[in-house]
């Protein structure tokens, strides 16, 4: 086929850290004390192929997610429902760790396998596990996963460049990589009425410039100005 392919030319949209196991394992030594400091205090992580998670595993990490999204104050589109995080687990190429002391779990994560790398997907802490923070033993554990499957692991970022969040997935990351998108509308009509806007003219050709007062945010209708 003549012509530039359909998806050329992705938008670098950040830089995501990333564990390489070709690389030496990289671990902030405050958080390897801590880690240690759980495991002697009776924390293990136990790692499931995501088809194979419990009902009773799902169910902590459900819960589990729901009190870390209320206790962050986490925008409603955020609370997935259980629907959702099963399917997530029903991937063949899934995997549901939990973080678990005396049988009760504390903290878990989903991750996922696909394009060449282990991508963390979902995680979360139990409010009654916040003091021993059991979350850090998640991730090395799924540092252990992505060595094992000789695949980079994508911690991701945070929700802002230098926040807390960005900070604290550093502190396992040794390398980084480019976060590259696409801009993608399917139905220009539907993704106006989603914006709440007319669409202008050539909004098959861009439409998310229609989208007034949400500036370069993409999806418009998730801008902040707009949906809150």
């Amino acid at each position: 086929m003549a012509g530039e392919p359909w998806l050329a030319r992705p938008e670098e949209r950040s830089r995501v850290l990333v564990h390489d196991p070709a690389l030496p394992r990289r671990v902030r030594p405050r958080l390897a004390e801590q880690i240690r400091a759980n495991q002697r205090a009776g924390w293990t992580v136990e790692v499931v192929a995501g088809p194979a998670a419990p009902a009773a595993a799902r169910d902590a990490f459900a819960r589990a997610y729901a009190e870390t999204m209320t206790r962050t104050g986490a925008a409603e589109r955020y609370f997935f429902e259980r629907a959702y995080l099963d399917a997530a687990l029903r991937f063949e190429r899934s995997w549901l760790l939990l973080a678990r002391r005396a049988g009760v779990a504390g903290a878990g994560a989903i991750a996922a396998a696909g394009d060449g790398h282990l991508h963390y997907f979902l995680g979360a802490t139990a409010d009654s596990a916040r003091d021993a923070s059991p979350f850090k033993n998640v991730v090395a554990a799924m540092l252990d996963l992505a060595d094992q499957l000789t695949l980079p692991l994508n911690l991701g970022g945070g929700i802002a460049p230098g926040d807390g969040l960005e900070r604290f997935k550093r502190g396992f990351a040794n390398s980084r990589a480019a976060f590259r998108v696409h801009r993608v509308v399917c139905d220009p009509d539907a993704y106006a009425r989603l914006t709440a806007v007319t669409a202008a003219p050539d909004a098959a050709a861009a439409p998310d410039a229609a989208a007034r007062g949400a500036g370069d945010f993409f999806p418009a209708y998730r801008a902040p100005a707009i949906s809150g």
